[in-house]
């Protein structure tokens, strides 16, 4: 800059300008999921800048969170307390030159249903009375599928804090995996299975009364008959 008046005096000033046309740059974040009503939650955005100077954090398009960053520094965003749902959480970061970039994710909160596990079974062939119960809790329950051995038995709906059974009396002699998956309205399922062995004990169709007899003599048997699909031994203590 050169200044100078009508008697030819002058003075001469440089100033240096520095453009800067570079937006900030923001490292990627990948999308969040969480359980509903668990706590410590956020996301964490580092960005990259000459000038650094504000960000703004949208929640579905609305501010959520606003204020000044420093090159390199993460900026953290808590987003515990998030209901059920799906949401978008976007970053736009400006510097002093007035250059912004901006980094959009998805944060996902769920509900998973949760069920108890009945401990394993054994249990006598063709006796009766014999179930597995179990208890699923969810917000939103939607249905249940319950597997004999990778064979679909059951298929219905079922109620969060209401117990629903199976019976396992007409299964037959062997091993055996139940397998109950319960789903909810959002898609999302929890799994248990119980392992139930089937037993055939043996069964007395006769056996003898109290006997007495005259020292002595002879002639004299007890006599025992006994049922079971697999026989093996004996002892007579």
């Amino acid at each position: 800059l050169i200044c100078n008046d009508s008697l030819g005096n002058l003075i001469v000033a440089t100033y240096c300008f520095t453009t800067d046309d570079t937006a900030p740059l923001i490292s990627p974040v990948n999308d969040i999921c969480y359980e509903e009503d668990t706590i410590n939650h956020s996301i964490v955005f580092n960005s990259t800048d000459l000038h650094p100077w504000n960000y703004t954090v949208l929640l579905d398009a609305l501010p959520y969170q606003m204020g000044n960053w420093t090159s390199g520094t993460p900026v953290s965003v808590d987003i515990t307390g998030l209901t059920i749902g799906r949401y978008n959480f976007t970053l736009i970061v400006g510097d002093v030159a007035g250059n912004t970039n901006c980094y959009s994710l998805f944060v996902t909160v769920v509900n998973t249903p949760e069920i108890n596990s009945p401990p394993d079974q054994i249990i006598t062939l063709a006796s009766s009375g014999n179930f597995l119960n179990w208890t699923a809790i969810d917000d939103n329950p939607s249905y249940y599928l319950l597997y004999v051995n990778n064979s679909l038995q059951v298929n219905t709906t079922w109620l969060s804090g209401v117990s629903f059974s199976y019976n396992l009396d007409n299964l037959a002699l062997g091993w055996h995996n139940i397998t109950v998956v319960v789903c909810d309205e959002s898609g999302l399922s929890a799994t248990d299975t119980v392992t139930v062995k089937v037993i055939n004990v043996p069964e007395f169709s006769q056996t003898p009364t109290n006997y007495t007899y005259a020292e002595g003599t002879t002639g004299h048997t007890l006599t025992w008959i006994a049922l079971d699909n697999n026989p093996s031994s004996y002892i007579i203590l």
